[in-house]
């Protein structure tokens, strides 16, 4: 049976190649359509769309993000367990600009600290491909599925401004609040519990960085 399918797969290969040597038509419309794909393998992998096409990309990234960035990790901490619990949305979208919202909530329930980010990224500052990898760490591990990180860097020289606020609930206390500025970041993260919808906010990222302009990450060579 596998010599089979190999003999069907040798005569696919071949026959293009008979027909264009027995036909000179065809060999010269091939030579054209071979001149014609290079030709447009050759145009830049970078073109920025109009604001239709960049819309519903920020509008498929958005449900890409929106309800899956979310991981729970146990942590042990000086000897003490503690819930993390990390959730990520984007909560406002203007052309290429997003505002992405990040809370960190330690031990959720009773005696709880939340860190709030607000990050403001230009998507066309942004470079491609976006990564997407899997961690581990020693100290903690998912309360569910794993731990996944897809992060795209931002262009050399360019930075994502963002801010932080802290509250923290003791439990007979009254919350306290405190807010500050964040230093600037050079990537945009977010992390997921599952590879392939992580996979799928990744191209769904990419999508959108290079509709509005952004580049891929430059050879080392090439770096400032």
């Amino acid at each position: 049976m596998n010599s089979s399918r190999h003999i069907f797969s040798l005569c696919l290969f071949l026959i293009p190649i008979v027909a264009e040597s027995q036909n000179p038509v065809f060999s010269t419309v091939s030579r054209l359509s071979d001149f014609q794909e290079r030709k447009q393998s050759e145009r830049p992998k970078t073109e920025k769309g109009n604001a239709q096409s960049i819309s519903k990309a920020t509008e498929r990234l958005k449900r890409a993000v929106n309800g899956n960035s979310v991981v729970k990790n146990q942590c042990e901490v000086q000897g003490h367990s503690v819930e993390v619990e990390e959730k990520t949305e984007i909560a406002q979208m203007d052309g290429c600009t997003l505002i992405v919202k990040t809370v960190k909530t330690t031990n959720p329930g009773a005696e709880r600290r939340e860190l709030h980010f607000t990050l403001y990224a230009n998507l066309a500052d942004l470079s491609t491909p976006a990564s997407v990898e899997p961690l581990s760490f020693s100290q903690c591990r998912p309360v569910q599925g794993e731990l996944v990180r897809v992060m795209s860097r931002t262009q050399p020289g360019k930075i994502i401004r963002t801010t932080q606020n802290s509250t923290s609930q003791p439990r007979d206390g009254q919350p306290h609040t405190e807010q500050k500025e964040s230093p600037d970041r050079k990537d945009l993260i977010f992390f997921f519990s599952d590879t392939v919808v992580a996979r799928r906010a990744a191209g769904a990222l990419d999508r959108a960085i290079t509709l509005c302009g952004g580049k891929e990450w430059p050879d080392e060579d090439d770096l400032p």
